[in-house]
């Protein structure tokens, strides 16, 4: 479990000393603790520096280690990288709680992440809200508090790799307050976001008044895609689907079968002799969305996603 201490004696030892330079009160750091099936703990991390640190969401990883996401204001201790006010905060921890990589991500602005997945393809989805426009943001939508000025946040979602890495990241929302409070992948490798919004333009469209739920499906990466079944295409039938070790492809008898990974690699490839293949993924093949082509004679084609998750 993931949360935030301010706290340096009981259950917490490593707090990282900083406290408010105007009141004098401790500042908090991210706090993780792994807890036996008895609810005992096993170990506790606290991750951060001498300014704020907040954790929001956590999530084991395939490798057995954990993903952290929150924010922070800090640039110093466990915290590199800092774009100024406060930043996403995205900590990768191995299975004993240590430390692999951290991202600070955003612009000169606040930003905080309230929402992290791992993602099919080994990498991450993370999602929260931002008041930047530079740095790693672009996209913001231009709205500002009609009493102070300051600028009201969007919702914004980023794509990582395994290590940490932007791949890609959108700005969603309109003029007025939006943000995102989780984020996941679909099986058809899109994204489905939850938040909320005041917004009535931009992105956002039917808002009853004041701030109202908003939920936003977001497209797969390029890469993937299913055509529709036409009256006379090979029909294919995968099963189970999602799957972890071994599935079925059911196929017109004397097709075709070609498994394509997310990038568009060819990962597999056969003929379906009897009607049916069965698809062992080999060691090296990664969780992820995979897309089945069957190929017949007189040029028919067919294709349908298929979720590996080891």
């Amino acid at each position: 479990m993931a949360g935030r201490t301010c706290s340096y004696d009981g259950d917490v030892s490593g707090w990282h000393e900083g406290y408010d330079p105007y009141e004098g009160y401790p500042l908090s750091d991210c706090w993780v603790v792994k807890l036996n099936s008895r609810g005992e703990i096993e170990w506790q991390r606290c991750l951060g520096g001498s300014y704020e640190d907040w954790a929001y969401s956590i999530q084991q990883t395939s490798d057995g280690g954990f993903i952290v996401a929150g924010e922070t204001c800090s640039n110093d201790g466990d915290v590199s990288g800092n774009h100024g006010e406060y930043d996403f905060w995205v900590v990768k921890l191995n299975s004993s709680g240590e430390i692999e990589w951290q991202r600070c991500l955003g612009g000169s602005d606040y930003d905080y992440a309230s929402s992290i997945q791992q993602t099919l393809d080994g990498g991450f989805i993370v999602a929260g809200y931002t008041k930047s426009n530079d740095g790693d943001v672009s996209g913001w939508h231009e709205g500002y508090d009609p009493y102070g000025g300051d600028p009201l946040p969007d919702c914004w979602v980023v794509k990582l790799n395994s290590s940490g890495e932007i791949e890609w990241q959108r700005c969603l929302g309109g003029s007025e307050i939006d943000g995102a409070k989780s984020i996941q992948q679909t099986t058809e490798g899109g994204f489905i976001v939850a938040g909320y919004s005041e917004s009535n333009d931009g992105d956002v469209s039917g808002n009853h008044g004041e701030g109202d739920a908003w939920v936003v499906k977001l497209s797969p990466p390029e890469g993937i895609t299913e055509t529709a079944a036409k009256p006379d295409a090979p029909t294919i039938k995968v099963s189970p689907n999602p799957f972890n070790s071994v599935c079925e492809i059911s196929v017109p008898v004397g097709a075709e079968v070609l498994i394509y990974d997310i990038e568009g690699n060819l990962v597999h490839r056969t003929a379906a002799r009897g009607g049916k293949v069965i698809w062992v993924p080999g060691k090296t093949v990664a969780s992820g969305v995979y897309t089945v082509r069957v190929h017949l004679a007189g040029g028919k084609t067919a294709n349908r996603k298929v979720v590996y998750l080891k």
